[in-house]
């Protein structure tokens, strides 16, 4: 027997799940990881976020669903995740495992200030020194490159005009970010002295508050200074109390967006309504004015259908709007009517002097302080993150942080790849997450193109096998076929299943037996060839460096990327390859050039491939973005199957808000099913390839 190359490398995975959940009469498992993306993130948002927002997706199709929180002990890739059963009205049911991949442990303090302005004034240059080598990049984005390109996306502009647009480009980028560069710089040094200033300013207006002549004079400044200390420390709870109310205000309107079984009314008026005690103790006119606020807080405190974690969070936010104002009554009123502590005016007369211009004193050296701080951390929170993993440059110090996300991702990859309780696995990315599985995607479809040894003599032990059957009666080689296809099957695609292997030898051999094959040392000889493979694929799959194979890959069955920044990333960070480099250029072509499109890989020499490359590349991919969000963009660079485009409207902000936007998990959800519905098709084609034995 014969098997081709192309049946073998490309099966998808074991056909007891795969065929039971595909054929419809088992329960569909998938499996979706999620990377974040920059800046200060932690644990488990991750999977909050996403598990969530599916749940609240599945209940809106009609779906009834349950959570589940998946423990999976110390030493896995993941520690924990979180499992979604979700049970349609008419019987059907699919699971849904939710991982997430937490790579900022990697960067927290990797790079200092003073290397991200470096990083940053280097970055600057980078379309001057590489204004030749962008030219492909200008091309694909006019029309003249759209059809070289394999573009969907029509150009918004001529060829002559995304040249100008170019050199407005490198002049715009290099301008704005040294400025940027310089003002941080200047910021946090001057803020140094300022602190210093505004310690002095302080300290003189400190010192006329304890002025003592006499010990009758002690209590007199210690009875000060405690009324003092007791309203600033009010104004201090009512400006924190007032700060709060935002996030507090933005998590009661993601809480309505995850749970649609909440009214917008319950929701609203918990926000605004008065105590229902306030309502009932007024009479007349007054009482009257105030009805509509007091039917709202009975209906709203009445409400006890509403979910506890709404209602406690709402009752919070109700009760600090209510202290929050009875402090500023206090505050104003105690000010207004004269009766502050004599210590402030006295602090504050200091102050001012005969100077007019005190407040520039007091104020100046604190806006430098705010503004060096809030920039800090920026530059170390965030456009740090960036500056350690896009350096592509292998001589950099910040490349060895890159090489730890890239393994980590891949690690994890492979490891979801290789359980067989999944029909297919699901990557996705969010800002600079996106970038990060785009590589580890890239770096496994260069993987899985290795020769891998234990497979290719599995394969081998296959056929020498099928050949002891060739003179075996017609019953016992139906029989040997369907067994033979199944082992085929799981060396296509390890899964670990080492019973079912087993049973199939048992089977094989008792076949060999009958028909009187089986007397020949070598026939031990094959088996224990697949004995091998499938125990070494046995082992701590997550420890496992074994390559992953055409037949894991494909399992791979869609990419999600949202507010992604790979067109920015190539521009500004791929690869520069001399034009006389062509040998090296066709190998960066292959372990980079996943999706990109043609115009954008570089000059290469025909070489021939040992063994051929061929990669798998029939996943489904979709991009999220928003015009507003400065760091997504349209993928122009890349070839995807779906562009989403959101219509949030608050610039630069809105860069978060896909992970609690309903209308953005219903594209998830949709991709869930593409490409588990692509998944399917693959492995029906791949099983009718196979031929017979033999």
């Amino acid at each position: 027997m014969s098997l081709p190359a192309a049946a073998d490398a490309v099966m998808p995975h074991d056909p007891p799940a795969g065929a039971r959940s595909w054929a419809g009469g088992g329960e569909r498992r998938q499996a979706i990881l999620v990377a974040h993306g920059i800046g200060q993130q932690y644990p488990f948002q991750v999977l909050d976020s996403v598990s969530q927002g599916l749940r609240a997706t599945l209940e809106g199709q009609g779906y009834s669903v349950s959570l589940a929180h998946l423990a999976l002990g110390v030493g896995k890739p993941f520690d924990h995740a979180v499992r979604i059963e979700a049970t349609a009205r008419e019987g059907a049911g699919l699971s849904i495992d939710v991982h997430e991949y937490w790579w900022a442990s990697h960067t927290a303090g990797k790079a200092s200030f003073l290397d991200v302005v470096r990083w940053l004034r280097q970055t600057a240059l980078s379309p001057l020194r590489r204004l030749t080598y962008n030219i492909p990049l200008v091309r694909a984005l006019s029309s003249a490159g759209v059809e070289a390109s394999g573009l969907t996306t029509p150009p918004r502009l001529s060829y002559g005009w995304q040249i100008v647009r170019e050199f407005v480009r490198v002049a715009v980028v290099l301008m704005v970010s040294l400025a940027v560069a310089t003002m941080a710089t200047w910021l946090v040094v001057e803020s140094a002295s300022a602190a210093k200033t505004l310690t002095a300013v302080l300290a003189g207006a400190a010192r006329n508050l304890v002025r003592v002549q006499s010990l009758a004079d002690v209590r007199v400044v210690v009875l000060r200074l405690a009324y003092g200390l007791a309203y600033l420390g009010t104004m201090i709870a009512f400006v924190a109390l007032v700060s709060s109310l935002v996030s507090q205000v933005r998590e009661l309107r993601r809480l309505r967006k995850l749970r649609p079984d909440v009214s917008k009314v319950a929701n609203t008026t918990l926000l605004v309504a008065p105590p229902v005690a306030l309502s009932q103790r007024l009479r007349g006119t007054e009482r009257r004015m105030l009805q509509p606020l007091a039917t709202f807080s009975r209906a709203c405190t009445a409400a006890e259908e509403l979910p506890v974690l709404i209602r406690s969070r709402t009752t919070f936010f109700r009760y600090s709007v209510w202290i929050a104002l009875g402090l500023f009554v206090i505050v104003s009123g105690l000010w207004i009517s004269g009766r502050a502590p004599s210590v402030l005016y006295t602090f504050l007369d200091t102050l001012r002097g005969s100077d007019p211009n005190w407040w520039l004193k007091l104020g100046a050296p604190l806006a430098l302080i705010a503004g060096a701080s809030v920039v800090k951390q920026v530059f170390v929170n965030y456009v740090a993150d960036v500056a350690l993993y896009a350096t592509a440059d292998e001589n950099s110090t910040f490349f060895d942080t890159r090489s730890k996300i890239l393994d980590g991702a891949t690690k994890r990859i492979r490891w979801l790849l290789r359980q067989p309780d999944y029909d297919d696995v699901v990557l996705a990315g969010h800002s600079l997450g996106s970038v990060i599985m785009y590589d580890a995607l890239s770096r496994l479809i260069a993987e899985s193109q290795a020769p891998n040894e234990i497979v290719r003599a599995s394969q081998a032990a296959l056929r020498d096998i099928a050949g002891r059957f060739g003179a075996a009666p017609e019953t016992t080689r139906r029989e040997m076929s369907l067994k033979m296809r199944e082992l085929r099957l799981y060396v296509s695609a390890p899964t670990r299943q080492f019973a079912q292997v087993a049973e199939c030898e048992s089977a094989l051999r008792q076949l060999a037996t009958v028909c009187g094959c089986a007397q020949n040392a070598d026939f031990d000889a094959h088996f224990k060839a697949l004995r091998d493979f499938v125990a070494q694929e046995r082992l701590d799959t997550w420890k496992s460096t074994t390559p992953t194979t055409p037949g894991e890959l494909v399992r791979v069955s869609a990419l999600i990327t949202f507010g992604s920044p790979l067109d920015k990333i190539l521009y500004f960070f791929r690869t520069r390859i001399q034009v006389y480099e062509s040998i090296r250029a066709h190998i960066i072509n292959q372990l980079f050039g996943f999706r990109r499109v043609a115009l954008l890989k570089a000059p290469a020499l025909e070489m021939v491939d040992v063994p051929p490359f061929n990669p798998v590349d029939s996943m489904y991919w979709v991009n999220v973005s928003a015009a507003c969000d400065p760091v997504s963009a349209e993928l122009r660079f890349y070839t995807c199957d779906d562009e989403v485009r959101r219509p949030y409207w608050l610039w630069g902000a809105c860069h978060t808000w896909y992970w609690h936007d309903p209308q953005f998990y219903a594209v998830v959800w949709k991709a869930l099913q593409k490409g588990h519905e692509a998944n399917a098709r693959r492995w029906s084609e791949a099983v009718a390839a196979l031929p017979d034995v033999p």
